[in-house]
């Protein structure tokens, strides 16, 4: 199946019911929607297999994704929101890595601003 524009929360919702089994992209957005299991399609044609209901952060992972990994399915999206998404610009100054060390340090979207 293959939805034109911004799809992710429609793929998504295909894998949380069920209906499909993964979800293949090229960006991190289905990652912010809870997907269970995503393949990240990169530049080069090389797929990452993510599945966070399964992924323990190992020694080569970098800090913030450890904290991402860790972080509530609605504190992933205020993550999103503040760094930027297909649908909205970042906040001045905020990009993935800030938001995640804010979200961390304040637990959510309100505390932080």
């Amino acid at each position: 199946m293959v939805a034109p524009y911004e799809s992710d929360s429609q793929i998504a919702k295909l894998v949380h019911l069920g209906v499909a089994d993964f979800a293949i992209t090229e960006d991190s957005d289905l990652l912010v929607y809870n997907a269970k299991v995503v393949l990240k399609l990169t530049q080069d044609g090389e797929c990452h297999f993510i599945d966070l209901s399964r992924w323990q952060p190992s020694d080569v992972d970098t800090a913030y994704l450890k904290i991402f990994l860790k972080m509530t399915p609605q504190q992933r999206i205020d993550a999103a929101v503040m760094a930027g998404s297909d649908y909205n610009n970042s906040i001045k100054g905020i990009g993935i890595k800030r938001a995640i060390k804010h979200l961390a340090e304040h637990q959510n979207i309100s505390k932080v601003i």
